[in-house]
């Protein structure tokens, strides 16, 4: 019988999930609150055949009527604006029900490690859905430098570029929620863009220690960074860039990591998602397939579009969990301590440009902060 999900959200990231986690027929969408407008609200459950008496005016209520069921949802996804995650989140995890949340988890360190720390506490399993961490060509990756063939690494640089907000940020700098402070938090870029890096980065070399960084807020006077350069170092010494542009046009969902080492370099982009390329100390370069992803994935149709493959494979680990599968035999998806790890990485970024570009630590789940 397939998972039951509900959702809180109406934009394209919404119907980028729904997709994604409907796709291989494991799960079914079956309640939601779309909009707080109500004729759209029932224009989009109308659309995914949500019925009138499960489409809600607000997660509140839909939290509270959905915990009553006996056919209640197995998980619920939150794709709001970020600064609604925290509330969102916190009303369905008092309920009972695992929770996906895209990221940023919330618009602040505290709010992350509260969610993080209730998910631990209530034994449910939730996700913070880093996209970029169902291509199989990152997992590759840190495989095959744990094979230790290319010696130790001596710099990760990364980079996400795209374009396509430029148009509207020029028509209208308030048009664009990604760039206000009331919906979208302290952070930009950093939070929108640099989050996914700091979860490849993380990935990749383990957690950031430190991060110096440089938010630029252009053009036409938006309140929140556009543009963001990121030094950091990790807990185990590597150093690494990051460069981000959210109005970098010509460029659309440009990601890319290179890590180097001293026999040779790793390098991963999201225009070849499933594979990594491989640059030899002797000037040799091959590109080598990641092979298949998990097996979760068995016999499960993968969309043509990459983007939406990626959510699909993080979705699929995600259903292996629920489904009970053992912890050491299901593919490994992105926690909320994890998101709560992506927060600690945006409000170090922000402080850090606050007090005049000078290093930060970066705080963690574990430790309570900086």
């Amino acid at each position: 019988m397939p998972l039951r999900f509900a959702l809180v959200g109406g934009g394209k990231i919404s119907q980028t999930h729904i997709r994604a986690a409907t796709l291989s027929g494991r799960a079914t969408l079956a309640a939601g609150c779309f909009s707080r407008d109500a004729a759209k609200n029932a224009a989009v459950a109308g659309q995914y055949s949500v019925p009138a008496e499960r489409t809600y005016p607000d997660f509140e209520t839909m939290a509270r009527a959905e915990a009553q069921r006996a056919d209640r949802p197995d998980f619920v996804v939150v794709t709001t604006p970020n600064a609604s995650h925290f509330d969102a989140c916190r009303a369905f995890m008092a309920q009972g029900f695992p929770v996906v949340c895209d990221k940023p988890l919330t618009t602040g360190a505290d709010k992350a490690d509260e969610l993080a720390a209730l998910a631990s506490s209530l034994h449910l399993a939730c996700m913070t859905s880093y996209t970029f961490l169902g291509a199989p060509g990152v997992r590759a990756l840190r495989a095959l430098y744990d094979s230790g063939r290319f010696g130790k690494a001596f710099f990760l640089t990364l980079k996400y570029l795209r374009g396509a907000r430029l148009n509207d940020v020029m028509g209208d700098p308030h048009s664009v929620w990604r760039f206000e402070p009331d919906l979208s938090g302290r952070a930009g870029a950093v939070g929108d863009l640099g989050s996914h890096l700091e979860s490849l980065a993380r990935c990749v070399a383990g957690p950031l220690d430190s991060v110096l960084a440089r938010l630029v807020r252009e053009p036409n006077g938006i309140a929140l960074d556009a543009t963001a350069s990121v030094l950091f170092t990790t807990a185990g010494g590597l150093d690494g860039s990051m460069q981000i542009g959210q109005l970098a046009c010509g460029h659309e969902n440009e990601v890319e990591l290179e890590l180097w080492c001293e026999r040779g370099s790793l390098s991963w982009s999201f225009a070849s998602p499933d594979s990594v390329r491989v640059h030899h100390a002797d000037g040799r370069s091959e590109s080598i397939a990641a092979g298949e992803w998990g097996s979760a994935l068995a016999d499960v149709p993968i969309d043509p579009d990459p983007y939406v493959t990626c959510f699909q494979r993080l979705y699929e680990a995600y259903f292996a969990a629920l489904d009970g599968a053992p912890a050491d035999g299901r593919p490994w998806f992105p926690t909320f301590a994890d998101g709560a790890a992506g927060v600690h990485f945006i409000d170090a970024c922000v402080d850090s440009h606050e007090q005049g570009n000078r290093w930060v630590r970066v705080g963690s789940p574990a430790d309570g902060g900086r």
